[in-house]
């Protein structure tokens, strides 16, 4: 028990680590569509989704808030949690309920937390600046949703990487299709354990 909750701590403090270090550098990139400022492609929700998948829900909630108030704190600007961590809670929350029904892949969750972002980003804009930016919703949504396809798959990856090699308290849980030896697909979407292993190891044995 008490190596589990060390493991715990010691990987969601590694997400944190990264989705700060992840957002800090994407803050000094510039906008990719220069006439959506607010537009951009969300590299820190592969750490959050990846916090999710492989660790665990409320550790995944842990890292989304500090990420935010580190992000707003290093950067001097504390009036970004009221754009960042209203959308970033919202976005999340989707994301957990929509991976609880395993009818969505990694890349779908990420596409409509990316699209539900933008969307409360623009309805919390309209009620701090006022209701002209509500013209940027639809092409902010779109945004949202194609940079949340290439973050999936990114995270795809990335989650099926660290599966892999251990890096996960929810191994059973995580939904990535992975190829199995031979080139077979596993298609029931989950990773096999490393507990799972042990048991087929010596059941070969006996």
């Amino acid at each position: 028990m008490r190596a589990t909750l060390s493991r715990r701590l010691a990987l969601s403090g590694l997400f944190l680590a990264l989705a700060l270090i992840v957002s800090l550098i994407e803050n000094l990139i510039p906008p990719i569509v220069p006439a959506l400022p607010y537009a951009k492609l969300g590299l820190g929700n592969v750490v959050l989704l990846a916090c999710f998948l492989l660790v665990g829900v409320w550790e995944g909630c842990v890292v989304l808030v500090l990420k935010c108030f580190f992000a707003a704190l290093f950067s001097g600007n504390l009036s970004m949690l009221v754009w960042s961590l209203p959308s970033a809670a919202a976005a999340y929350a989707v994301m957990v309920l929509l991976g609880r029904t395993r009818l969505f892949s990694v890349t779908g969750l990420s596409a409509a937390g990316g699209m539900l972002h933008n969307t409360v980003q623009i309805l919390v804009s309209m009620a701090v600046v006022g209701k002209a930016v509500a013209a940027y919703l639809p092409y902010m949504v779109l945004a949202g949703g194609i940079a949340g396809v290439v973050t999936g798959v990114i995270c795809h990856f990335v989650v099926a990487r660290l599966s892999a090699g251990g890096m996960s308290l929810r191994i059973r849980d995580v939904y990535v299709r992975l190829p199995r030896e031979g080139g077979e697909e596993d298609c029931a979407g989950t990773v096999p354990s490393a507990e799972d292993g042990a048991e087929d190891s010596g059941s070969a044995a006996r």
